[in-house]
């Protein structure tokens, strides 16, 4: 498990193990994603090890983003927004396409941001 005193490093460091899709860390990845065993604590910077576990393919990781993004909570849909993005979620698109235009599903910056992103994912994929 990685740890250090900067906290933006270290979230940093745990992005990037998804983007290197580096295998080895994956079960670090599930455990702060997910929790640990029966109490489903939530590890902190979870929210990197989503994203990084997502651009990795971890349908797990994939689902609850894809879920979150259904949220009746606004800033809870606009971290899954950014989530999507950063872990490269494709099947994401048709949601954040629906909430462009509406700054009360998620803030505007965020999903234009995000469709660019998957907009060049989805295009670099194809070539």
């Amino acid at each position: 498990d990685l740890h250090t005193e900067d906290g933006e490093d270290e979230a940093a460091a745990i992005e990037l193990c998804g983007e290197l899709a580096l295998d080895a860390a994956r079960a670090g990845l599930e455990r702060r994603a997910f929790g640990r065993g029966l109490t489903m604590r939530r590890e902190r910077f979870s929210w990197h090890a989503r994203v990084a576990l997502a651009r990795m393919g971890h349908e797990r990781a994939i689902g609850e983003i894809l879920r979150e993004l259904g949220s009746w909570d606004r800033d809870k849909r606009t971290l899954a927004v950014a989530a999507a993005a950063r872990g490269r979620v494709i099947a994401a698109r048709d949601h954040i396409e629906a909430m462009r235009g509406d700054p009360g599903r998620a803030d505007p910056d965020t999903v234009e941001d995000a469709l660019a992103i998957l907009e060049s994912a989805a295009n670099e994929g194809a070539s």
